[in-house]
């Protein structure tokens, strides 16, 4: 049986074949829509971002960044193939529950209905693929502008995908960032000088690199300083 994980590339190549061969039996809007999703739910698996096992993450996205290629992955990770077979099946199988209801309406031309599922399963609305404050800025338009010239704007799209945001969040400790929004958000006098340089940071003024040193020298006993 072939693993979720790969259902998706294939589907896109028939998907593609379909559209590069004229046929009038064709409806080629639809499967232009279904080629839309698809690159979609595509973007969302390797992601990484419905990888619910913290340790799983990076071998999966090594996994399927490297044609599923189960030798190499184990070597990389020093694993045998066997107990990566096991982990690999698991995260396909977590795949699977979520997306397979939105592939089966899209293979039946039921884009509606895959559309929701496929939002209902990610937690992205509607078709939008990245964070709403960028779409109320910009509106897709055509413009008569050469993509290899779009290389910073390109670079600052990646960092504000909903998927790529889900799988970065899940990269991080999960107790340092609750600590941190506490901070954010307390109203505790003993963390007000925390907070102001937090909210320095946030606000540009400077890095978070940057900030680390000032919250580290302001803990500084005095006569260190001096």
């Amino acid at each position: 049986m072939m693993l979720f994980v790969k259902e998706l590339p294939e589907e896109i190549r028939e998907v593609t074949g379909r559209l590069t061969i004229w046929d009038e039996e064709t409806d080629r809007a639809l499967d232009r829509a279904r080629l839309n999703l698809l690159l979609r739910m595509s973007s969302y698996v390797y992601s990484c971002a419905w990888v619910t096992r913290r340790p799983l993450i990076e071998k999966v996205s090594f996994f399927i960044n490297n044609s599923f290629d189960y030798q190499k992955t184990a070597e990389k990770f020093g694993v045998s193939v066997k107990s990566l077979h096991v982990s690999i099946s698991y995260a396909s199988s977590q795949l699977k529950k979520r997306l397979y209801p939105a592939l089966e309406h899209l293979r039946e031309g039921n884009m509606g209905a895959a559309e929701e599922e496929f939002a209902k399963a990610t937690g992205v609305p509607g078709a939008n693929l990245f964070i709403k404050e960028i779409y109320d800025r910009c509106e897709p338009k055509a413009h008569s502008i050469d993509l290899a010239s779009c290389g910073n704007e390109l670079d600052f799209l990646s960092r504000y995908t909903y998927y790529g945001l889900s799988s970065e969040l899940y990269s991080l400790n999960k107790q340092k960032l609750e600590h941190l929004l506490y901070v954010l958000s307390s109203n505790d006098i003993r963390s007000a000088t925390e907070r102001a340089v937090l909210f320095n940071c946030l606000e540009g003024y400077y890095d978070a690199s940057k900030a680390m040193e000032v919250l580290a020298d302001s803990r500084r006993p005095k006569f260190l300083k001096d």
